[in-house]
């Protein structure tokens, strides 16, 4: 089958398909990353701290429905064991992992979470695109495109094609199966909104052939804000949305945003949650300073699944750029 350049860059990068890897791998062992303070990590399988979680979003405005059908998801992956390797981590108390550090932390994981061996359930971009609050009011059958949605080939491969609206992008980058799952275990349906935001934000942008690593943050934020603002996109008050892309600066110049999350300011901190991917387990963390995100973010991405990517960027909102250290 002939691919798109964009599939050849993603081989391995988006798809989250376990690499060949050395069983007791753990691919950040050696790292070279920054020490911090404590953080604490959970994958909310206790009733406890799911219940602590359901809470925080409550008082964080998310619509109850949105709660309701956030716990159904978490409850539903976790009934399913996983084959993630545990070994290296701190005991859990009452759901909760305890670390040194955000560097101890990504240390101990075997291998990127959404590798982790699962069936495939809802995706990264479902409790951000229900809870978080980011709305958008652009008509799904409007003409609003190039859209460059993300489709999968195989279970290591995506593929990009060019569609007008963000129904059609919506459709290229989901299988009919996928969308059915999703709405039978969280019982919500696919609304307009979600619709337009999975194609505004789960997609592969261009950038001017221009940009350099000195203006790279600068100029990606200023082209993701214009596509916002033409898909009418308008980001929460009381919560941060959390997206990861991954950047080729030699060649093609795209930007391939595959993963997002979401950040909740706290007296005490901040706390981050995401699905980290289809088959990855939900995740919570706990920590004091955004550098830990950072970090923690570190294990997203390994010599074997960059490709051709170069760089990687996450960015808060609308609002802030930062770098990744692949290592």
């Amino acid at each position: 089958m002939k691919h798109s350049f964009i599939c050849l860059s993603l081989i391995l990068l988006a798809g989250c398909s376990k690499p060949d890897l050395p069983n007791n791998s753990f691919p950040w062992a050696d790292a070279d990353l920054p020490d911090g303070e404590t953080i604490t990590m959970s994958f909310l399988s206790d009733p406890s701290i799911l219940s602590d979680t359901t809470n925080m979003l409550h008082v964080a405005g998310a619509p109850k429905a949105a709660i309701v059908a956030f716990a159904a998801a978490v409850t539903h992956y976790n009934a399913t064991s996983h084959g993630l390797d545990v070994s290296r981590l701190p005991e859990p108390i009452h759901g909760v992992r305890r670390f040194t550090s955000a560097a101890s932390l990504v240390r101990a994981l075997p291998h990127r979470l959404c590798e982790t061996a699962h069936p495939y359930e809802v995706n990264c971009f479902f409790p951000v695109l229900t809870l978080s609050g980011i709305r958008s009011t652009l008509r799904t059958d409007d003409p609003s495109g190039p859209h460059l949605p993300m489709v999968l080939v195989d279970s290591m491969t995506w593929d990009t094609c060019t569609v007008s609206t963000a129904q059609d992008a919506f459709m290229a980058s989901h299988t009919k199966d996928y969308i059915t799952l999703v709405q039978e275990i969280t019982g919500l349906p696919w609304t307009a909104s979600r619709v337009s935001l999975n194609a505004s934000l789960h997609t592969v942008n261009v950038l001017p052939h221009m940009t350099t690593e000195q203006t790279l943050c600068e100029t990606l934020l200023s082209v993701l804000r214009e596509r916002w603002s033409r898909l009418k996109v308008t980001f929460p008050a009381n919560a941060d949305v959390v997206l990861f892309h991954s950047i080729e600066l030699k060649k093609r110049f795209c930007v391939l945003t595959d993963h997002a999350g979401l950040l909740l300011s706290q007296d005490s901190g901040y706390v981050y949650i995401e699905k980290t991917g289809g088959a990855g387990p939900f995740v919570r963390l706990d920590f004091k300073d955004k550098q830990d995100l950072l970090t923690y973010f570190c294990s997203h991405v390994t010599e074997e699944s960059k490709g051709e990517m170069t760089h990687f960027i996450l960015t808060i909102n609308d609002e802030e750029a930062y770098w990744i250290d692949s290592q």
